[in-house]
């Protein structure tokens, strides 16, 4: 498990952060090319869940890109 110590000692829990972006997905992958917020998505402290209402599917950023995990 991942934390942060100081002087030997755990001092917090690791949190992960989900979000829910409603946008099409070609916007939010081109968003994201330049966002500070890409290391933190590679790393899944960020997880994004992006709905796409156009291509009617909802998609969750898994092993280094997004995959579909429902059809609307």
């Amino acid at each position: 498990m991942q934390s942060v110590y100081l002087e030997g000692e755990a001092y917090h829990e690791p949190i992960r952060l989900l979000t829910f972006v409603e946008a099409p997905l070609d916007k939010v992958s081109k968003a994201l090319e330049k966002s500070i917020a890409t290391p933190f998505i590679i790393n899944e402290w960020i997880r994004p869940v992006i709905i796409d209402k156009e291509a009617k599917k909802v998609y969750a950023y898994q092993y280094g890109e997004f995959h579909v995990i429902k059809e609307l």
